[in-house]
């Protein structure tokens, strides 16, 4: 059997912390890290990681799990690189990264829409500053959006609860998004290429939405499916 040393290698990169496994299962794999999270806490303490699990097979479910558990120690999971189907699907499908260095033209909307069927993330949990959310897919966050939490959607992003940190819908240049909230007073707020004035004042008792009238971004109000 190999040594712990052996079956876990950290190292920095641009990207933050890229974390290795060799030999071991998923649940090792888990184990492992979260070990090394107890021993070397303040090393840790807001660090962006990626995985490198290799055929590992992670569900949506587990991959979910591994994610708030790292939010709660204040630890972002930035991206899971691995070659089972599994495991790719289960990070797309909650925002995470599949790859390292990937250059902002490799994010270009291919020829063929990437939101058919209207996929979408799913969060039910309120974001904490430094929880960071991008996907091609719409965003429904169940909860608070809390300064310093950034979500960058390929869609619309729908709040059911306070949105007070930086949202940026259609960003690769969809202007029919919008951005709904219980509350809307975001720190910055962006749709497509245009990005809305400042928010300062702007407190409304009723739920908004903000979308792209002309070449700027219009907020509104929403309390029925005709007004949107």
């Amino acid at each position: 059997m190999a040594k712990t040393e052996e079956k876990i290698m950290i190292k920095g990169t641009n990207e933050g912390l890229l974390i290795s496994f060799t030999g071991a299962t998923w649940k090792e794999m888990e184990a492992l890290l979260f070990e090394k999270i107890e021993a070397n806490g303040p090393f840790f303490e807001k660090a962006k990681v990626s995985l490198t699990v290799g055929d590992a097979r992670i569900k949506a479910a587990e991959m979910g799990q591994l994610r708030d558990r790292l939010s709660q120690k204040d630890i972002t999971l930035w991206a899971v690189i691995s070659t089972a189907d599994v495991t790719i699907n289960s990070s797309q499908m909650l925002g995470i990264h599949t790859q390292l260095g990937l250059k902002k033209s490799d994010h270009r909307t291919p020829e063929k829409a990437s939101l058919d069927g209207d996929a979408a993330v799913w969060i039910e949990r309120t974001l904490r500053a430094g929880y960071r959310v991008e996907t091609k897919c719409h965003v429904i966050v169940m909860g608070d959006v809390n300064p310093g939490a950034e979500i960058i959607s390929g869609g619309n992003v729908f709040i059911w609860g306070k949105a007070n940190g930086s949202i940026h819908a259609g960003a690769e240049g969809n202007k029919t998004a919008r951005v709904f909230a219980i509350e809307m007073k975001p720190t910055h707020l962006k749709i497509a290429d245009i990005t809305a004035e400042p928010f300062a004042g702007k407190i409304k008792n009723q739920s908004e939405f903000a979308c792209i009238e002309g070449n700027q971004i219009a907020i509104k109000s929403w309390t029925s499916r005709k007004q949107i």
